[in-house]
């Protein structure tokens, strides 16, 4: 008995000189076992560095939908102010933007009031009021600009049509109305004086004239020409009486 009692002591005696594991770290279970001369695994999702090793690891940021909106109308777009609120509209998203005016034409923070009438265009079917790159501005779902207006094509005005004289009228520096023609000719003073010019139809054979006209003889101004007739002798003719 006594020699079995001797090894049963030092096996007691060896367990005991064993050290002891440490303790498993707070707020974290305690993992399996590792046997000796192997890894510990790693933990599933590791946490990152200063956080709390017991709190859960942030989502990943959502893309904001305001991110990729094209401004429907574009600043120097002459409709702008009429659509659009001031220039300087700030939003942090589309709760910070409303509709307003007469005729619900207005995206802004502060749309206020408006003119009641009857607007040139009409925003387009996809047009939605929200925040665009950090303003409230009206946006289009399929990315695109509103086309300008189509400019009033302006009527087409050629060079003005030069005045016409009259028959007995001078012609130095106006047309003469056809069929009468410039013709120059001497005054009452004569060879001696300054040339005369007037508009005048010429009498044809036999005193031709077109119909309404009579054919006259001016001896003191441009000779045999048509005349209305009864119409009174231009004031740049002789004084004599036509003959």
């Amino acid at each position: 008995m006594r020699p079995r009692r001797a090894i049963l002591g030092g096996l007691l005696a060896a367990a005991a000189c064993r050290p002891a594991p440490p303790p498993p770290a707070a707020g974290r279970p305690p993992g399996p076992a590792v046997a000796p001369g192997q890894a510990a695994a790693p933990d599933e999702a590791a946490a990152p560095p200063g956080a709390d090793a017991g709190s859960p690891s942030p989502a990943p940021a959502a893309p904001s939908p305001a991110a990729g909106r094209t401004p429907l109308i574009a600043p120097d777009d002459p409709r702008f102010g009429r659509y659009e609120g001031p220039a300087d509209d700030p939003c942090a998203d589309d709760r910070d933007c409303r509709i307003g005016g007469c005729s619900r034409e207005i995206c802004a923070r502060e749309p206020g009031l408006s003119t009641c009438e009857v607007l040139p265009d009409r925003l387009p079917d996809d047009a939605r009021c929200g925040c665009v790159a950090g303003a409230c501005r009206w946006y289009s779902e399929r990315g695109e600009r509103w086309a300008p207006p189509p400019r009033a094509k302006a009527p087409k005005t050629g060079p003005a049509e030069p005045p016409q004289a009259a028959e007995g009228e001078p012609c130095g520096r106006v047309r003469c109305r056809p069929p009468a023609r410039c013709v120059r000719h001497v005054g009452i003073a004569g060879p001696n004086g300054p040339m005369l010019s007037s508009c005048e139809i010429p009498c044809g054979p036999d005193g031709a004239c077109p119909r309404g006209t009579t054919c006259r003889t001016i001896a003191d101004g441009p000779g045999r020409v048509c005349r209305p007739e009864g119409g009174s002798r231009p004031p740049h003719a002789g004084r004599r009486p036509d003959l």
